[in-house]
């Protein structure tokens, strides 16, 4: 029995010094250094922490926005190239619609100034050497007429005489 008295007083001495170097320990201002140091090395892991997610972030975010305007420039390109080609279709039937426009003006035009040109100046030239023609036509009729009318009257009077 004594033992276990001893025992028991030694457990009893131990559990009240632990419990006296804890309060002593509880009191002193090193719990409230490791405490600093840990809140301290906290915030600056935190800090380093964002700083790597804001530069990781930024990274992926400028990389992001390279690919984004690479793609909206060659997306543009291409639109613009479409929109040429559209305009340079258009441009040229229009062109080629005017043309045709112009041509048939210019044969229409053309065939007004022929039809003109004719009117005044050929017909008249016409009518003129056709009535020439036929007045030295007539003449030449009216000579032949006579020289052979004479031929034959001086050919009866031949006949006569003989």
């Amino acid at each position: 029995m004594k033992r276990s008295r001893y025992k028991w007083i030694a457990a009893s001495v131990g559990i009240s010094s632990l419990l006296a170097i804890g309060s002593v320990y509880a009191q002193s201002n090193e719990s409230l250094l490791v405490q600093d140091w840990y809140k301290d090395r906290s915030h600056q892991l935190t800090a380093e922490i964002l700083d790597y997610v804001v530069v990781e972030g930024l990274l992926q975010a400028s990389q992001s926005v390279s690919s984004a305007s690479g793609n909206l420039a060659d997306k543009a390109d291409a639109d613009l190239s479409n929109a040429l080609s559209v305009s340079l279709e258009e441009s040229k039937l229009t062109i080629q619609s005017s043309s045709q426009a112009y041509i048939g003006q210019i044969e229409a035009k053309a065939s007004e100034l022929a039809r003109i040109t004719k009117e005044q100046t050929f017909e008249p030239y016409i009518r003129t050497v056709t009535n020439e023609n036929n007045e030295e036509l007539e003449q030449l009729a009216e000579a032949t007429i006579k020289e052979l009318t004479q031929q034959l009257d001086g050919g009866e009077a031949r006949v006569d005489s003989n």
